[in-house]
């Protein structure tokens, strides 16, 4: 049978402490988080190992998913646009390849003790740990196949990417992580606005939707950090006059 050690928190501690406390008491070589209500196909592990051993340096295997919208009780089909045999590193993450969410990444154990495990932030630490990850010099794969149910609770949910609060205090700890990483990386500043833009304002994009008060912290965040390349003002000047016009 399965060999099965349940650990029980006195109180709840969140999600990146109960992942850290599983990471030290792993006896394995890999790791495969699962979020309790998300599921995995039965040849997600197998296929995961499988492709992990092919290269020492690969840290995380990635799968595609089936996407499972609770609120409308829609389920849509995710497959990542991985290619075959191909090794993604840091640049490619940057400029844009989707590597999460948690359930469907496979990590080698040693890739998370090198990063120190997982931060406590209260959103975007997926995001955080991939970054650090191949920051380090370990590589990610992807299997173009769907191998978990992720759920997502939208609105009316209590997951973190339904608060906003959360996620953008989360998404600000992340966001100095990424300028520190992309202003080390020997590039032309154009490049680095643009790798900004991709990995982290479009997600604001989607994410703050038609909401005028979170279209202004944004906007206050990009004087903050100083990015201004065409596509961020654009994109923020398209949801101010959608918000405005709704209003």
């Amino acid at each position: 049978g399965i060999n099965l050690k349940y650990i029980k928190n006195k109180i709840n501690m969140g999600a990146c402490y109960s992942r850290n406390i599983g990471i030290d008491n792993a006896k394995g070589k890999y790791i495969n988080f699962l979020d309790d209500d998300d599921e995995l196909y039965p040849l997600k592990i197998e296929k995961s190992i499988n492709k992990i051993k092919l290269n020492e340096k690969i840290g995380i295997i990635c799968t595609g998913m089936d996407f499972y919208k609770v609120e409308k009780n829609k389920v849509k089909k995710i497959n990542r646009k991985f290619e075959e045999k191909k090794l993604y590193d840091l640049k490619d993450f940057l400029k844009g390849t989707n590597i999460s969410t948690t359930s469907t990444l496979l990590f080698l154990k040693k890739a998370l003790l090198d990063i120190g495990k997982f931060e406590e932030i209260p959103s975007s630490q997926e995001a955080l740990v991939i970054l650090k990850i191949l920051n380090k010099g370990y590589f990610a794969m992807g299997i173009n196949e769907s191998l978990v149910q992720y759920r997502w609770h939208g609105k009316t949910g209590e997951c973190i990417s339904s608060n906003k609060e959360k996620f953008l205090k989360g998404r600000e700890q992340y966001l100095e992580e990424l300028l520190k990483v992309i202003n080390n990386l020997k590039l032309e500043r154009k490049e680095k606005e643009e790798m900004l833009f991709i990995r982290n304002w479009k997600r604001f994009d989607c994410f703050i939707n038609n909401d005028l008060k979170n279209n202004i912290l944004l906007f206050k965040e990009m004087i903050k950090y100083k990015i201004f390349c065409q596509e961020n003002v654009i994109a923020i000047i398209k949801i101010i006059l959608k918000v405005l016009k709704i209003k």
